[in-house]
């Protein structure tokens, strides 16, 4: 059974040491078995992993976040997380 990745959530406080308040349930994504440039990408990238997908950086936006993420060791996604996606 291959590995698959997951990216959750937690929120802290904001003052040292910066205890941990909330932790999310589900997670917010899953690693996908392809890429967005589908078996192209797959076959010319030599450390292609299916199932990968990591968080780099984090922004606020208007109704949520951006989240730039890492796709199969392959690819770069930013991802639009809702603020309601936050709330389960």
């Amino acid at each position: 059974m291959p590995h698959r990745y997951y990216v959750g959530w937690c929120l802290m406080e904001n003052e040292w040491p910066f205890k941990v308040v909330k932790v999310s349930e589900k997670p917010l994504l899953i690693g996908a078995e392809q890429c967005c440039g589908g078996d192209v990408v797959a076959q010319q990238c030599p450390h292609y992993k299916g199932n990968v997908v990591f968080p780099a950086g984090i922004m606020r936006g208007k109704d949520g976040w951006l989240v730039s993420v890492g796709v199969n060791d392959a690819e770069c996604a930013i991802v639009r997380v809702m603020d309601s996606m936050l709330l389960v």
